[in-house]
């Protein structure tokens, strides 16, 4: 079943046609790569995906609801997620906290509760707690738990981040450059995270990423972006088997 569907969706910025006439689906509970050379149009097409910018012409669908025009803040409350190369954490909060911010859209209390101190109230701040710590757990944060992240180790901040992505409860999540600034072992340890993701929380992603290398074992598919269009989608081994293809990700 297909969860993202784009249909000839193109992109016009400051005079220049930045995606053109682009078709892209990502299927449900998949893991999908998304690769090519510097400006071929990868965070384009997930600045389109995320709400960053409507485009000139096309579709996007999501679950066959079509969030072509809806805003970011929409776009979280029917599960698009998204992280960034660098990360923007609230840095005067803690690990915590920021995971608990995450959850904001998950709320079953008003101000009126809030005001009243009401047992909704109560029973909502408890399960938000519960799934906040669990989260802490999961992502292996529990020693940085009371720090602040830019204290952090980075790839605890890379845990942290995609933590915080996961707590909006996201059906896709896109990833951008996940493992920059890691190590060779901590970019395949990174993956490993991505993958537990995956499979416990029933989440599609897409991930783009400059070494192909580390999304063979963990994608059912890989697409390739040149000059703001998909040229080709398929099977990991088949893209990295195609010197056209390989060679245009590295921009020879």
């Amino acid at each position: 079943m297909i969860l993202l569907k784009i249909d000839n969706v193109s992109l016009t910025l400051d005079g220049s046609r930045i995606i053109r006439n682009l078709n892209f689906s990502v299927p449900q509970n998949e893991i999908v790569g998304l690769i090519g050379a510097t400006e071929s149009g990868k965070s384009s097409l997930f600045d389109l995906i995320s709400g960053v910018y409507i485009p000139d012409e096309g579709k996007i669908t999501l679950a066959g609801i079509d969030i072509t025009p809806l805003t970011i803040e929409k776009l979280t409350t029917l599960g698009v997620a998204r992280t960034f190369q660098n990360a923007n954490f609230f840095s005067n909060f803690s690990v915590t906290d920021n995971i608990r911010l995450g959850f904001h859209n998950s709320l079953k209390y008003n101000l009126f509760d809030v005001i009243l101190r009401t047992q909704k109230f109560f029973n909502s701040e408890k399960e938000i707690d519960e799934r906040t710590n669990e989260l802490i757990s999961i992502f292996n944060l529990s020693d940085y738990a009371d720090m602040f992240p830019n204290d952090i180790p980075y790839d605890a901040q890379c845990r942290l981040d995609i933590a915080r992505a996961v707590a909006t409860s996201p059906k896709l999540l896109l990833l951008d450059r996940p493992t920059g600034g890691l190590s060779i072992n901590q970019a395949e340890e990174f993956m490993n995270t991505i993958e537990m993701v995956n499979r416990r929380f029933k989440t599609a992603i897409v991930i783009i990423e400059n070494d192909l290398n580390l999304l063979l074992n963990i994608c059912s598919e890989i697409s390739v972006m040149e000059y703001g269009t998909i040229i080709a989608t398929d099977n990991p081994i088949e893209i990295k088997n195609n010197q056209v293809l390989t060679s245009i990700c590295l921009g020879e």
